[in-house]
């Protein structure tokens, strides 16, 4: 981002950073206004002798207002950008403050044994990569500390209803619910309902 020309600034400086925020403000009718002052100030600063002469007073100021209104501009554009609503946690139905906790509370449990911990974190991560599938996997299957977090996803709200270990059972992966409403069910692709 360009930054103010100083009062010691050489035309050369002037020049330089008058080309960076002519190019910034190419494309972006907003800064229609702004370009048109920067191609003037183009002019003039290219009819000034070469080298590292102090830029006249008129070019500084001149250029420091464009520049002034080049970032009132930047701002109520990014102002105006929306928000993307922030990302919410719960534990069988119950709010987390954010993803950490929501670790810490998973980790609490009497069920995730020490060997899952180290997992846990990994799927809370990958919750977000998660395209509505449902289910978060870490670990390698059929150890002591394969982790799997079932979800709910409403909006920006991930809801982990279910942990699990992954097992391989008859050439399918399964898993053994051992915190949740389906505690002690096997559930998967040609698990008994």
């Amino acid at each position: 981002m360009p930054e103010k020309l100083k009062d010691d600034a050489t035309v050369a400086t002037a020049k330089a950073q008058v080309t960076q925020l002519t190019t910034l403000c190419k494309n972006k009718p907003a800064l229609a206004k702004v370009l048109e002052g920067l191609q003037v100030l183009a002019k003039a600063t290219s009819k000034l002798v070469k080298g590292d002469v102090v830029a006249p007073e008129p070019i500084r100021e001149t250029y420091n207002k464009l520049l002034e209104t080049y970032n009132g501009i930047v701002a109520k554009e990014k102002e105006a950008e929306p928000k993307e609503a922030p990302v919410a946690y719960k534990l069988g139905g119950v709010d987390c403050d954010d993803a950490d906790d929501l670790i810490k509370k998973i980790k609490a449990k009497s069920e995730v044994t020490s060997s899952m911990e180290g997992n846990v974190a990994q799927c809370v991560n990958g919750l977000l990569k998660e395209k509505g599938s449902g289910h978060v996997s870490h670990g390698v299957v059929d150890t002591e500390k394969a982790c799997t977090l079932f979800f709910k996803k409403d909006g920006n709200t991930y809801d982990v209803v279910d942990i699990a270990r992954h097992i391989k059972e008859k050439n399918a992966v399964r898993y053994t619910v051992v915190w949740g409403k389906r505690k002690g069910k096997v559930v998967g692709p040609g698990a008994p309902t």
